[in-house]
């Protein structure tokens, strides 16, 4: 977990003890035989601090997904600095190594847009159908692809790395963008992942606003076929209030016991919750939190920290200290 924190400050300090000004993020490092993948979801304007403090190295990064146009999910200094705009001096495979960005429409307009704003424009674009592809090179090593950027659809698919299957989830999220206009802003994806070599699924969510009619049936009907078992899911707002369109807390829990009893959820899922605002953090709301799990029976992380680690592996999932 490199990012915890949300789009608002927080404020509230448990003894001598307070929550970082992180905002929501996971880094996820597959290992097969002698190789590593590195995917990161969502990157912020502390994401390259986390990995610092991980000791995870930018070049580590194979794969970024981003999930909204939020700059709390969505910073421009990566995608610069991978170009060749002060890259780190101490990561010499920074600008060498190629990252491919997924996201919605509304994600890949906006980096295309912050960087032609410093005079780097793709030298190629792609277009399948609707979907376009945006392709930079280095301007340290100009012959090199260095960065893809690449529209998808909720329902897209996709095999990066062996094994491994990524599953674009579109959830509703009523947010202003510069396309919002245009139709291209009120989505918020989820990443369904799943490892065929452990046997593990999980998601990643967060920013999603309630499911009904229409859409909660596409919802639900996007997980057929997967079995989840461990969800990271942003929760920003504990409980619901009027103006704020996330799902609340209860909701969320509801279409997770949803799920398990579809069968798309294992027996005992881990849920974990992140992205939590200063209104998640007092004492009061953490306590009536703690009667909303007891209703259901999950096995809840929280709140979940900078540095947690956890390890999927056929037998169970592991929660590890952080650094």
């Amino acid at each position: 977990m490199t990012g915890t924190g949300a789009a608002e400050p927080v404020y509230y300090v448990r003894g001598v003890k307070s929550y970082t000004r992180r905002h929501p993020g996971a880094v996820v490092l597959i290992k097969r035989k002698n190789k590593k993948f590195g995917i990161k979801l969502d990157f912020h304007d502390h994401s390259d601090l986390g990995l610092l403090e991980a000791k995870i190295s930018l070049s580590d990064i194979d794969l970024v997904l981003v999930t909204h146009a939020h700059e709390d999910h969505l910073n421009y200094r990566f995608f610069a600095s991978k170009l060749g705009d002060c890259p780190p001096r101490a990561d010499s495979e920074f600008n060498k190594k190629p990252v491919i960005v997924y996201g919605p429409r509304a994600v890949v307009d906006t980096i295309v847009e912050m960087l032609a704003r410093k005079n780097y424009f793709p030298f190629e674009f792609r277009k399948r159908g609707v979907i376009g592809s945006y392709q930079f090179r280095s301007i340290l090593h100009a012959r090199r692809k260095i960065l893809i950027l690449s529209e998808v659809r909720g329902g897209t698919l996709i095999r990066p790395f062996p094994g491994i299957e990524i599953k674009f989830i579109s959830a509703r999220h009523y947010y202003q963008s510069a396309y919002a206009s245009r139709g291209f802003g009120k989505r918020a994806f989820g990443f369904l992942i799943k490892d065929d070599e452990t046997k593990r699924t999980f998601l990643y969510m967060t920013d999603y606003a309630d499911m009904t009619g229409s859409t909660r049936k596409y919802f639900m009907g996007s997980f057929k076929g997967y079995k989840i078992d461990l969800f990271i899911m942003g929760m920003p707002v504990p409980f619901p209030e009027r103006g704020v369109f996330h799902m609340s807390l209860e909701r969320t829990l509801e279409m997770i016991e949803e799920l398990k009893e579809a069968g798309l959820a294992s027996n005992n899922p881990i849920v974990i919750l992140t992205h939590l605002s200063d209104r998640w953090l007092f004492p009061e709301v953490v306590k009536r939190a703690h009667e909303v799990f007891k209703k259901h029976k999950l096995e809840i992380w929280f709140p979940s920290e900078d540095g947690v680690k956890i390890e999927l592996n056929e037998k169970k999932i592991i929660k590890k200290s952080g650094w």
